[in-house]
């Protein structure tokens, strides 16, 4: 049996592995895999075991040993909160870089690590290859939100498009609308049903997105018309229109107009918003 198994019988975390490296490709001074994407790699299968009581340690942080780049310290550090192992500093505090300093001190990042929930997330696709596009790791976080990572594991700028399918988002959520936060740059990107558009991913970075459900008809072009549209449509049963205009009451009018603007600036944002996301697909990687 492994110790992810029965772990939580006996403690409240427990090791996955070996010693970790502080490398992003190589072996140890033994021979043994010891890099990052290794590490990600072999706890993917079992993040599942990871649950309050008890969780998977990936081993202490390598973040500011001077081993990797700024780009790959953010994914180890991205990584390690989202599947909520022990966040245990491996390096002198006292000479690291402000980079280094940042990213251990991001206070968004560090709370999705701490969320009460104690949900891990979990790898929902795959790079088809080493070096070769994205992974993706989503999970649930209190209060209904979702920590969705995309990791860059190529050796070369990344653009991507982020499908909101269940997988990312969690059982019956597909492509509803979601307000994204970047971790990283510690603000909203925007609003989004069906894919969010990532690009110039540096080389092993990773893009670290705080999603949050919405009331949309407040927010997005399209679901405003749609919901003018509506109820315009049910003037009709509730006998509005069979009022001769001359008796039709004036706030009833100025409803009426002013809907019928917010439907037409509405459908026009919409038209385009539809011209700008279709003249970026070209370049993006799909989600399988």
């Amino acid at each position: 049996a492994n110790i992810w198994e029965f772990g939580q019988e006996l403690g409240h975390s427990w090791r996955t592995s070996g010693d970790i490296c502080d490398k992003w490709t190589g072996v140890n001074d033994w021979g043994a895999e010891c890099s990052i994407p290794f590490l990600m790699d072999l706890n993917a299968p079992i993040a599942k075991y990871s649950a309050p009581g008890g969780f998977n340690d990936m081993d202490m942080l390598e973040v500011g040993n001077g081993g990797m780049t700024t780009a790959e310290y953010r994914t180890h550090f991205a990584v390690w909160a989202a599947l909520k192992s022990v966040l245990l500093l491996g390096n002198d505090v006292t000479v690291m870089s402000a980079a280094d300093f940042a990213i251990i001190s991001n206070p968004e990042v560090i709370a999705v690590n701490q969320d009460p929930l104690g949900a891990s997330a979990v790898r929902v696709a795959e790079a088809a290859g080493a070096g070769k596009g994205a992974d993706v790791w989503a999970g649930p976080l209190d209060g209904g939100d979702r920590v969705v990572l995309v990791v860059n594991r190529r050796d070369s700028l990344l653009n991507h498009a982020l499908l909101l399918d269940e997988k990312v988002l969690g059982p019956g959520a597909a492509h509803k609308w979601v307000l994204a936060r970047d971790l990283w740059q510690r603000r909203d990107i925007g609003h989004f049903n069906r894919r969010i558009f990532l690009s110039n991913i540096e080389p092993h970075d990773t893009v670290i997105l705080r999603v949050s459900g919405l009331f949309v008809f407040f927010f997005d072009p399209l679901e405003t018309a749609y919901f003018s549209l509506l109820v315009l449509t049910l003037r009709a049963p509730l006998q509005l229109s069979s009022v001769a205009p001359s008796d039709t009451p004036f706030a009833l009018k100025f409803l009426s107009a002013l809907l019928l603007v917010a439907l037409f600036v509405a459908v026009l944002a919409a038209l385009v918003r539809s011209v700008q996301l279709f003249s970026r697909r070209t370049g993006y990687i799909s989600i399988p």
